[in-house]
């Protein structure tokens, strides 16, 4: 999306009517949409930097440890996070992965567990072979 543009900070005041649809798509029950909403928010991210998006990485976790959600919610919530984390770089993939994802692995509430699923489904197809450094934790 950025990459159309010359600057990508003349999306950011059409943010607050774009963010609400995006989220909405990325919660949808059909996987293309998800997967399309997913990479533009990465894409989003990539060229805007996840600073323009104070809230949207709490929403994605909130949303993928909701009890309340559906398996399709809590799938839109991961391929959106992992699209966030891999445009902000490989530190913050890591970092976040060990210190926020993945100790919810072992979590009380079923839908948690099954949220973290979802992110190790879709997290090695978007890093490829960076995802190495991870294989350890993620067992």
């Amino acid at each position: 999306i950025c990459t159309m543009v010359n600057d990508p900070r003349d999306f950011v005041p059409y943010l607050p009517i774009l963010l609400p649809d995006l989220k909405s798509t990325l919660l949808d029950p059909i996987p293309d949409v998800r997967s399309i909403s997913a990479k533009s928010l990465g894409s989003l991210t990539r060229g805007l930097g996840e600073a323009t998006f104070p809230d949207l990485r709490s929403w994605l976790v909130d949303t993928l440890r909701s009890e309340g959600g559906s398996s399709v919610e809590r799938s839109g919530a991961a391929q959106g996070l992992v699209e966030l984390l891999v445009a902000g770089g490989a530190q913050l993939t890591e970092n976040v992965m060990i210190n926020e994802i993945l100790p919810l692995k072992s979590h009380p509430k079923p839908g948690t567990r099954e949220g973290v699923l979802w992110v190790l489904t879709f997290l090695p197809s978007v890093l490829g072979q960076a995802y190495s450094s991870l294989i350890d934790e993620s067992l």
